[in-house]
């Protein structure tokens, strides 16, 4: 006979998780300012500065005719052609971005060394 279910259970099962540093951050105007308001959504000073603790590069993506809004702290505003930004936009915006001293990958020796700036 079968043992209930209970008792074939195994000790819990626990999370492995693997927190890797934040290198950049890329907002875009929508999503880091409030429209209405032309504040700061609740949150994104937070995350501002823990991008600054970090000592994460921090960008925002700005299409022509935003409103004006309150500025974000650190932030290079990156201006786009239109309201979704296009790959060649980001990509330029990645070549500009400069990581110095990369943190390197626990699992893979060296690897955060060969690659190109975020």
């Amino acid at each position: 006979a079968r043992p209930p279910p209970a008792s074939r259970r195994s000790a819990p099962a626990k999370m492995l998780r693997n927190i890797d540093r934040c290198e950049a951050l890329i907002f875009t105007t929508s999503s880091a300012v409030d429209q209405p308001t032309s504040r700061l959504r609740r949150g994104v000073s937070r995350l501002l500065a823990e991008a600054s603790d970090d000592g994460a590069l921090v960008a925002l993506l700005e299409p022509p005719g935003s409103p004006e809004h309150e500025p974000l702290p650190g932030a290079v505003t990156w201006p786009t052609n239109a309201a979704e930004p296009t790959v060649a936009e980001l990509t330029s915006l990645r070549e500009s971005m400069h990581i110095a001293a990369p943190a390197g990958f626990a699992g893979a020796p060296g690897a955060a060394w060969g690659r190109e700036p975020v």
